[in-house]
């Protein structure tokens, strides 16, 4: 490198010394040399001005890389305390760097303190790399779950440090924790089927046993008292007693056709769901007198798709059959509309209410588990509204992307 300079020196100054008078030869020697001494200390000042700028321009790039990595960096001593911080570390902790700095890591953890004193004593004591997983607390209260990859480091004066990186693993634990939730979830469909058919089951024994079942019985006593009439001789009364039965019989076919069409209304097949709904809701209003259901449709049957109509007509079915039987309500609102890409329906009472607080878990004492399953089976969010005294309020909401 010195002879290089050299070199370069005396061939920077040749043109200078080609017109000055070489006679003296001593005194131009030595003005030869000193002249080559300064252009060497020139350039040698050159080559260190580029070379400390690119030595701070790749500091500068280091930094860089440091601080905003994508991934928390740290430095510990052995007893967890954080000597260096990057500032992605901070923003994970959610403090400023400088309060990062001489604080034992353990201090932002409220679950994990113990696991992170195993894991630094592991690293320090295979002096292998060593992973772990916790939750970090941030300065706000919350917490994120990270995973930290830690290596050993002896620097040249002795000391033992451990180098951290702490991975933010929160989304992805999250993702799990909602495939695993999800999976729960699906695992408990048959389940949950099969008691919403049973409950529909249990509905309809108690609608037979109610109503088909009971006018059968008194059928058949009164049949057995005609009979025993006939066989007195009173065939006149018999047949005046035989009379009356029509009006018990009208009301039985009437009784029996509410239940079948209940099942699976041939309307519903053939004219679509607003008008099942429309039906039911006249019938209804037939059977208990003083009970007006008001109607709200704001939906073409053609905007309804073919997967939601049965669904939609059974949950409208359940929850006006629920109003008439047991919230002792005046009015009740019907609602099925339209709003963008999401259809509502809806079915308000001013009825006696009820505490939420006070139902089961499955909602079975009032018919819910039956609506709740139908809508979420079919993509809908069910809630329901209710206050003791102040009625209640069932809604489902289907989406459409």
């Amino acid at each position: 490198m010195k002879d290089e300079l050299r070199t370069r020196a005396e061939k920077s100054i040749a043109s200078e010394e080609l017109s000055e008078d070489r006679a003296s030869g001593s005194a131009t020697s030595l003005k030869h040399e000193l002249r080559v001494h300064r252009v060497e200390l020139e350039m040698q000042n050159e080559e260190l001005r580029r070379a400390q700028a690119e030595l701070e321009e790749s500091r500068t790039r280091y930094v860089d890389l440091y601080d905003f990595a994508p991934v928390g960096y740290l430095t510990l001593d052995e007893r967890g305390v954080i000597l260096e911080a990057n500032l992605t570390a901070a923003g994970q902790l959610g403090v400023e760097r400088t309060l990062l700095i001489k604080k034992p890591i353990h201090l932002f953890s409220r679950q994990n303190k113990e696991t992170i004193r195993e894991h630094l004593r592991a690293v320090f004591g295979t002096q292998q790399k060593q992973v772990c997983e916790v939750l970090l607390a941030k300065k706000s209260g919350e917490e994120i779950y990270a995973r930290l990859e830690s290596i050993f480091i002896a620097e040249n004066s002795g000391a033992k440090r451990c180098r951290t990186n702490v991975i933010d693993i929160t989304l992805t634990e999250q993702a799990e924790e909602a495939v695993r939730k999800s999976r729960d979830e699906l695992a408990q469909v048959p389940a949950r089927l099969l008691a919403a058919q049973e409950e529909d089951r249990k509905r309809l024994a108690g609608e037979l046993h109610d109503s088909i079942g009971q006018t059968l019985a008194a059928l058949k006593f009164r049949i057995e008292h005609v009979l025993a009439v006939l066989k007195s001789g009173k065939s006149k009364e018999a047949m005046a007693l035989l009379e009356q039965f029509i009006p018990t019989l009208q009301f039985s076919i009437d009784e029996t056709r509410t239940i079948y069409m209940g099942l699976r209304p041939k309307l519903l097949d053939d004219f679509g769901v607003i008008s099942a709904m429309n039906w039911y809701r006249q019938e209804l209003m037939k059977l208990y007198p003083g009970f007006h259901i008001e109607p709200e449709i704001r939906v073409e049957e053609t905007d309804i798709p073919a997967r939601l109509k049965a669904v939609i007509f059974r949950i409208s079915q359940e929850a006006m059959n629920n109003v008439a039987k047991h919230a002792g309500a005046e009015w009740v609102d019907l609602v099925l509309v339209k709003h963008g890409r999401m259809i509502e329906l809806s079915v308000t009472d001013d009825g006696i209410g009820f505490d939420l607080g006070k139902v089961p878990s499955d909602g079975r004492s009032y018919g819910l588990s039956g609506m709740k399953e139908r809508a979420e089976q079919t993509g809908g969010r069910f809630t329901v509204e209710s206050v003791p005294g102040k009625g209640t309020k069932i809604r489902v909401v289907w989406a459409f992307t």
